[in-house]
């Protein structure tokens, strides 16, 4: 059954209607922006009841980033969701394919969101010491793959983002004990070294 769904010729397309469609509600700017994530992450969870696009990382992706956005529910569970659903499309994305460029700054992202989720998780559920920098390793980790991907020379403001992200895993590791000031100063300057070129 699923082979015969894949050989359909609008297949490909119901797949990426509902993706878009959720990123353009995750992205909308006007109305209920708790209802429009709220649409956005039905979308998401009904395309990925398609056949053959359960482990679809692009749509798990946008699922994992919406659940970090969502207002409805328990604000714990919606966090634990989206670190769930990013490390599962972490692992469906699957190996850097040299032949596929384009998709390595997706993987970028992937790590750079995980690493995002992980921080606010251990924030929210109130993680003791021991558990918070363990997660925050774990997050550190992520944003030096995302790094080793993105560069200022392929795309400045992804790199910057991934940079941040790796700037505040390390100043919230030195309020815990662990590091040095100089890598926090050092993560920041590099952003800061390049401030003309955002002009």
């Amino acid at each position: 059954a699923i082979e015969k769904a894949r050989q359909h010729p609008l297949y490909p397309e119901v797949r990426a209607l509902q993706s878009n469609l959720a990123t353009a509600l995750f992205n909308l700017r006007t109305g209920d922006h708790a209802e429009n994530v709220e649409r956005a992450i039905a979308t998401l969870r009904e395309a990925l009841k398609t056949p053959g696009f359960s482990r679809d990382s692009v749509l798990l992706t946008r699922l994992g980033t919406s659940y970090s956005e969502r207002l409805y529910g328990d604000c714990r569970t919606n966090a634990q969701m989206s670190v769930t659903t990013l490390r599962a499309a972490l692992d469906a994305h699957g190996p850097l394919d040299p032949t596929m460029p384009l998709s390595h700054n997706s993987k970028a992202m992937i790590h750079t969101n995980l690493a995002v989720a992980i921080m606010r998780y251990h924030s929210l559920m109130g993680s003791d010491k021991g558990e918070h920098i363990q997660g925050l390793k774990e997050a550190l980790s992520h944003c030096e793959e995302a790094l080793t991907i993105r560069s200022p020379d392929i795309s400045l403001v992804d790199w910057a983002y991934s940079q941040l992200n790796f700037a505040q895993v390390l100043a919230l590791l030195l309020t815990l004990g662990q590091g040095d000031v100089r890598e926090v100063e050092e993560a920041c300057q590099s952003i800061v070294d390049r401030q003309a070129s955002f002009d």
